[in-house]
């Protein structure tokens, strides 16, 4: 039976192999080209990856990450579990909780200076909803994406709690979305710290789903903020997370959007922003970038460049990793 839901699904989802749209038949989306199938669990979360995950692993700190990755795309609604969401609010320390909640109202307040439409608001990596709850109270609808199925249990079932009805949860693969120049905004935050190589698929994806004179919001961690850390004088509390000076990250964001803002996000401050009275040398925590896609751009080249691994020299050739 069809819904709102199902409706606005079939109008802006595409297949993640070959691109082409879908239909919903009896509780699962099928491609309209390749036959693929896609389920619908209870018309509440839909699973919508390609066959395989890729690799994007170049060294020994990437590859830490990228076998989350694969074990992140092997774990199906089967074997997750909403109590392993990440950050979930109930859990994580009051202090923590509140930086995350002032960073979400920095980013609506972003997106309220980039664009004025408020149908439908993506988030690439919605994780345990920080985000995705307050953006449901400003937008028609909310895109949920994550690839973690534990995530997404957690958030579909806070939802279902708190009686809130425009949230589609989609289980994705940022890489390989199943958006087809098609949405007006884009956010992923948090995300591109996983090795370059990494950060330039995952732009490539966000050009991919964006619409012409759509708008991406993302950011990418200050290398400069807590060098020292870095360097290794004071426990690192980073993880095996990468960091980028500005120049590195412009350079970056620019081979797939031209067109960029760049803004310091400062988390010692309420606002986000940097005082008046604050010296300038005082480090952003990240670098927050409001990008648009450019309408005269043929955003396809540049998608197959990223996943074709020849937007970075360095990198190796991107290859499938065979799904167990």
């Amino acid at each position: 039976m069809q819904t709102q839901k199902t409706e606005l699904l079939e109008r802006i989802l595409s297949c993640p192999v070959c691109n082409s749209s879908t239909r919903y038949v009896q509780g699962s989306f099928h491609c309209n080209s390749c036959n693929s199938v896609y389920p619908y669990y209870d018309q509440s979360i839909l699973e919508i990856l390609p066959p395989e995950p890729l690799s994007f692993s170049t060294d020994e700190r990437s590859a830490y990450h990228e076998a989350i990755y694969h074990h992140l795309f092997r774990t199906g609604i089967g074997e997750a579990d909403p109590g392993k969401s990440w950050a979930r609010p109930e859990l994580v320390p009051e202090g923590w909780r509140n930086v995350k909640y002032r960073h979400v109202d920095f980013i609506y307040k972003l997106i309220g200076e980039a664009t004025g439409k408020r149908h439908i608001y993506c988030d690439f990596t919605g994780s345990s909803g920080y985000y995705t709850f307050e953006m449901s109270k400003h937008f028609d609808w909310v895109l949920h994406c994550d690839l973690s199925m534990d995530s997404l249990l957690y958030a579909q079932q806070k939802a279902a709690e708190q009686n809130i009805h425009n949230i589609l949860f989609i289980r994705a693969d940022y890489f390989r979305p199943p958006f087809n120049h098609v949405l007006d905004l884009v956010y992923c935050g948090d995300t591109l710290i996983y090795s370059p190589s990494h950060e330039h698929l995952l732009l490539a994806g966000m050009y991919q789903a964006l619409k012409s004179g759509g708008v991406a919001v993302f950011d990418l961690h200050n290398w400069w903020h807590n060098p020292i850390r870095r360097l290794g004088l004071l426990p690192n509390n980073n993880g095996k997370c990468y960091s980028y000076n500005r120049f590195k990250a412009d350079a970056m964001v620019r081979k797939h959007f031209p067109r960029f803002r760049r803004t310091g996000y400062y988390q010692e401050f309420p606002s986000g922003k940097l005082p008046g009275w604050i010296p300038r040398l005082f480090p952003n925590t990240r670098h927050t970038y409001i990008a648009r896609k450019e309408a005269n751009v043929a955003s396809i080249d540049a998608v197959a460049a990223a996943r074709e691994g020849q937007l970075d020299s360095s990198a190796p050739a991107m290859k499938s990793a065979r799904r167990r």
